[in-house]
């Protein structure tokens, strides 16, 4: 009898205290019950004439190829009071086969994970499932591995195991799997961490149709921070002890478990501090500081607001209007005890009050009047408008200052040079008052707004054609609006020494908002971490106890998040201000090592291994290597970022870098700031209408063979996955250690898959399951030993 495996995602959630794979529900499709087709007679031929009468003939049954059970649905949903975590998970799945099937489901428990009051249900009746220690339950997972010659089971090797038999599993027909479960969550040093296993996605022969998580937490005590290092989550608070996470996803195969963490406090500023250090190297730093919504009126910080848009004839048609209504929607939004301006400008500058007026019904009344009747017309006088709206922060006291910049073009009239624009700002603006950027269309000039924000310790969005003004600026606005902590500083006592902290400067703290804040650290110990800022003009100083320990291992999301990061503003300083080798180089190895592919990271690699002369074995991005036609095409990319001012590749390039810089999540940073007339590469392509490709004005033409050769650049990029704190890229059927091209002279060993040493190597080193669950054939280093796994 044959044996198929079906990887699947029953799944379920729990706290993970140490560096885990993640795990899921497998079913083994054992002994189907295969029914052969009735043998049918063959159609008679009728030759005409016919010569004599054909004999009745029968056709044999063909062997079926079993396709792999499908995951219609994954719906989690979790509420946590205090400690105590219920989840509930319903998973749909779908027989695509003719057949009908039984299985053995086996559910991976990591090491120490307390799971109580544990349930499960087959299409709603009530279900019992055994339970096998991690001894017993590693043998099951040997023996797969074995039968299947699959080795996506080893990650989980060393876990107990849940066991049920599953029959029958019917043709063409549904299945739904429940799980529920109670847990308590622990504490490490004031954060909680939930955790739901969710990568096993990566398995999935198809992506799952609907992805759903939500997560409930109630607390005693007010909720401070609240972030996924895993998932772009939304979060929407209920007062101050009551939150919402969700995540949301249709046509996903998950890849990563879905990681919450979450911090009840008592103090006005909740900080707490994440750590990560491998053993004689630098270690690498997380700290969270959130202010809540727990936040007192007294509190909120005063500030006054100038906005200034751009009414310049090319702003004329959707731009304008949407632009109005966005400044309507801040306007209303002020609050009691703001000030604020409105600064018009295109050939000319015309300021509503010429002054900073507070908020009043009556003023709001005359800024909306004057709102709308803006009308679009003149040149564009960027210098003229940014020097009135710093002039009126020359002549107040200590107030928060912020400007709200809105323009569509580049300067037109008066001052038209960038430097000596980015230089009159610089001047103007002694006390960094901070200047927020929106870029509307592809016609800005991004070095010119990048630079401005970046000499204000404010930051640059831009808003492509096919996106809403309103929504952006809206939101945007809404975060800002109710500063706690103005122009904050952190410093860290003791032995400690910090460094490559990203986001630099500190941006203000915001109630209901968070710092992530990512670093380098050096040195060990016990500290004290001081916040000090600024509250109505008062100095506020916080103080914080936390610990730089000599190792750590659990957060191990951190190293590449910080990398994420570090290589945004790398490419930002190449962008902005030069190429040089030492920023290439760096770009180049934070980019291999981690695997942040970008087509400017991706031309790099490339380049760099080339000059080197890796051997083609163990070359990053082989395939890209080899096609001249693709790799043309991310080194215009590339150029493009190191040249272009203006235009889709140049707006392209900020909002890349932009992402990196400001990424929560590793992975959402990498593929963040790229719109619809970008490919998976992110590098501009021709868009697709209604009767086949169209360039300007939809008029139809041929296909470039540069997008072709786009395409194909974004598909060799995509052959690279992260895993157990190593990256890999797959170079024909062998997935290579990035590492590996380092070690030439190492030590070498090769081991058969499936072999006695195979499952030896697996039992001694454990890091090594997550990577020999990649293939049969992998390469990776482990010690100074690079090891080859054949078949």
């Amino acid at each position: 009898m044959k044996r198929w495996i079906l990887l699947v995602l029953v799944l379920a959630g729990w706290l993970i205290t140490g560096s885990l794979a993640g795990a899921a529900g497998v079913i083994i499709i054992d002994n189907p019950e295969i029914i052969p087709p009735r043998p049918m007679p063959l159609p008679r031929p009728e030759p005409w004439p016919r010569p004599y009468p054909q004999p009745r003939r029968w056709h044999e049954p063909r062997p079926y190829a079993f396709a792999p059970l499908e995951v219609n649905s994954l719906k989690a949903h979790t509420r946590i009071t205090d400690q105590v975590a219920v989840t509930k998970i319903d998973q749909e799945f779908y027989n695509p086969n003719p057949q009908r099937l039984e299985g053995t489901f086996v559910f991976p428990i990591p090491k120490g994970a307390q799971l109580d009051k544990f349930s499960m249900e087959i299409d709603g009746k009530p279900v019992q499932a055994e339970l096998l220690a991690a001894e017993k339950a590693r043998g099951i997972y040997e023996d797969i591995v074995r039968k299947m010659k699959d080795p996506a089971l080893m990650e989980y090797a060393g876990q107990d195991v849940l066991k049920l038999r599953i029959y029958p599993i019917e043709p063409n027909s549904k299945k739904r799997i429940s799980l529920s479960y109670t847990q308590v969550l622990k504490a490490d040093g004031g954060l909680l961490n939930y955790v739901l296993p969710m990568n096993a996605g990566k398995y999935s022969s198809k992506p799952i149709k609907s992805v759903s998580v939500k997560v409930e937490v109630e607390s005693k005590r007010p909720l401070k921070s609240i972030y996924s290092p895993s998932h772009a989550v939304e979060v929407n608070r209920e007062g101050a002890n009551r939150a919402t996470a969700g995540y949301e996803a249709s046509e996903e195969k998950p890849d990563a478990d879905f990681q919450l963490y979450f911090a009840p406090e008592k103090d006005e500023i909740g900080l707490n501090l994440m750590t990560y250090k491998a053993s004689g190297e630098d270690g690498y730093f997380l700290l969270l500081a959130s202010p809540g919504v727990d936040v007192k009126q007294k509190q909120i910080v005063a500030k006054d607001v100038v906005f200034v848009l751009d009414t310049s004839g090319s702003m004329a048609g959707n731009k304008l209007n949407q632009a109005k209504k966005a400044l309507q929607f801040c306007v209303e939004n002020l609050n009691e005890g703001d000030r604020f301006e409105i600064v018009r400008f295109s050939t000319e500058v015309e300021p509503l009050f010429n002054d900073l007026v507070a908020v009043t019904k009556e003023n709001k009344t005359k800024a909306n009047e004057f709102i709308k009747g803006l009308k679009p017309i003149g040149a564009t006088a960027i210098d003229d408008a940014l020097k009135k709206a710093l002039e009126l922060a020359s002549k107040r006291e200590e107030r928060t200052f912020e400007v709200i910049f809105l323009t569509d073009g580049m300067p037109t009239i008066g001052v038209t040079d960038e430097k000596e624009i980015v230089s009159g700002v610089k001047e103007r603006n002694k006390a960094k008052r901070r200047i927020f950027c929106f870029g509307i269309g592809t016609d800005v000039n991004t070095h010119l707004l990048d630079k401005i924000a970046e000499e204000t310790r404010g930051f640059s969005q831009y808003v492509l054609p096919e996106e809403d003004i309103e929504v952006k600026v809206s939101s945007f606005f809404s975060k800002i609006n109710e500063p706690v902590l103005a122009n904050p500083t952190l410093k860290f006592t003791a032995d400690v020494r910090t460094s490559k902290m990203y986001p630099s400067p500190l941006p203000d703290l915001f109630k209901g908002e968070q710092l992530v804040l990512v670093g380098r650290y050096s040195g060990k110990g016990s500290s004290a971490a001081v916040i000090e800022g600024k509250v109505n003009g008062e100095k506020k100083k916080f103080s914080y106890d936390v610990n730089f320990p000599e190792e750590a291992s659990e957060h191990d999301f951190i190293p590449r998040l910080w990398a994420t990061r570090r290589v945004g503003y790398l490419l930002d300083e190449i962008r902005l201000h030069g190429e040089n080798g030492e920023l290439k180089d760096e770009v180049t190895e934070l980019a291999r090592k981690y695997g942040i592919v970008t087509p400017y990271t991706a031309y790099l690699i490339v380049e760099d291994e080339s000059k080197r002369g890796v051997a083609a074995g163990a070359q990053s991005l082989r395939r890209l290597g080899e096609d001249a036609e693709a790799l043309d095409a991310v080194h215009q990319g590339y150029d493009r970022l190191k040249k272009d001012v203006n235009g889709e590749g140049a707006v392209y390039g900020s909002r890349s870098g932009g992402s990196l810089k400001l990424a929560n999540t590793a992975a959402t940073g990498i593929q963040a700031g790229k719109s619809e007339s970008e490919n998976a590469l992110g590098i501009p392509t021709q868009r697709y209408g209604a009767g086949g490709l169209q360039g300007p004005g939809n008029a139809p033409y041929a296909r470039a063979p540069m997008s072709i050769a786009a395409t194909r650049a974004a598909e060799y990029t995509e052959q690279t996955q992260f895993v157990g704190g190593k990256n890999f890229f797959q170079n024909g059927e062998v997935w290579v250690d990035s590492e590996v091209q380092k070690l030439k002279d190492a030590k070498k060993e090769r081991v058969k898959f499936g072999s006695p040493e195979y499952f030896a190597l697996s039992k001694k080193h454990p890091e090594a399951a997550a990577w020999l669950a990649l293939g049969t054939q992998v390469q990776f280093v482990l010690g100074q030993t690079v090891y080859e796994v054949y078949e």
